[in-house]
C-alpha cells in the first residue's frame, strides 16, 4: 500500500490555500530516489543519470533533479528549449529522438548536448545539420525477444528504432572518419549479456549502461522500490563488459 508524506489534516490545510486540482510533489522523496539510484551505480565511475524530460516536464522538478546530479534526456525541440531556459546545457543533456528535423539536430549541437543517433542514415544528416561532435551515442537494437512479464514494452525484434550489429560497426567507422572519437551505446530493451562477443571483438568496446533504469525514480512510492534499484545496479555490474575503443 502506498504511503503519503502528509496526513489528512495537512491535506485539508493545503486545500484551503491552493484550490484543487493540483499536483503535490514530495521533494525529499525525489531527492532520496535520485541518490539511491546514484549509489546503486556508483561502481561505474562517471555514471550519470539522465532523467526523461517527457516523463514530467515541470521546471521545478527538472531543476531539483539537476541540482542533485541528474542530466536531462530530451527527445524534442521543446524539451531542449526548456533545458536551455533552466540553464541546463552541454553534456548535461542527452538528445535522443526519432524522425528528427534538421533544426533540432542543429539546436542540440548548439547547446553542446550529447547526440544519440537512432538510425544509420542519421549520420550523414547530422553531419549536414550541426556537424559531427567528438562524442556520439548510437542506439543499438539487439533484435530477438526480451521478456518483462508483460507486453507493454514489446520486443526489440519488433521495434523500428535502433541499429543492428552490422550498422553499429559501420556507423562507428563512418563517424570516426567524420571526426568522432568517443562512442556510447544506448539500448532500450536489451540484456547486458547480449552486448558482447561481436561488439567487443568488432569494435573493441562495449560500454553498457542502464539508461532506462531511470524508471526507478518514478517508483519511489512503490513497495521496495529502493531495494529493486539496488538489485538492478548489482545485476548490471555482473553483466557489464567495460573496455574502451581507441582510435
Amino acid at each position: 500500500m502506498k504511503t503519503l508524506p502528509y496526513d489528512k489534516a495537512k491535506m485539508e490545510q493545503i486545500i484551503k490555500k491552493y484550490p484543487t486540482p493540483f499536483h503535490i510533489y514530495d521533494e525529499a522523496g525525489i531527492i532520496s530516489a535520485a541518490h539511491n539510484l546514484q549509489r546503486a551505480f556508483q561502481w561505474n565511475v562517471g555514471y550519470k543519470e539522465y532523467y526523461a524530460v517527457k516523463a514530467c516536464p515541470n521546471p521545478a522538478i527538472l531543476k531539483l533533479l539537476h541540482r542533485n546530479g541528474c542530466g536531462m534526456d530530451c527527445s524534442s525541440e521543446t524539451e531542449l528549449m526548456l533545458c536551455e531556459k533552466l540553464g541546463i546545457t552541454g553534456e548535461d543533456i542527452m538528445f535522443s529522438s526519432n524522425d528528427t528535423p534538421a533544426r533540432e539536430f542543429e539546436y542540440a549541437r548548439k547547446l553542446g548536448a550529447i547526440v544519440n543517433l537512432d538510425d544509420y542514415t542519421h549520420i550523414d544528416f547530422l553531419a549536414q545539420h550541426g556537424g559531427i561532435p567528438e562524442t556520439v551515442c548510437l542506439r543499438y537494437n539487439s533484435g530477438g525477444d526480451f521478456k518483462l512479464g508483460n507486453t507493454i514494452m514489446g520486443n526489440p525484434g519488433d521495434a523500428k528504432y535502433g541499429m543492428t550489429r552490422r550498422q553499429i560497426f559501420d556507423g562507428v567507422k563512418k563517424l570516426m572518419g567524420l571526426g568522432a572519437k568517443k562512442f556510447g551505446l544506448h539500448a532500450f530493451l536489451v540484456e547486458a549479456r547480449q552486448v558482447d562477443g561481436q561488439l567487443e571483438t568488432g569494435l573493441g568496446f562495449a560500454d553498457v549502461g542502464a539508461h532506462q533504469v531511470r524508471r526507478g525514480l518514478h517508483a519511489r512510492r512503490r513497495h521496495g522500490a529502493e531495494e529493486v534499484v539496488e538489485r538492478v545496479g548489482h545485476k548490471v555490474v555482473e553483466n557489464t563488459i567495460r573496455t574502451r575503443y581507441q582510435h
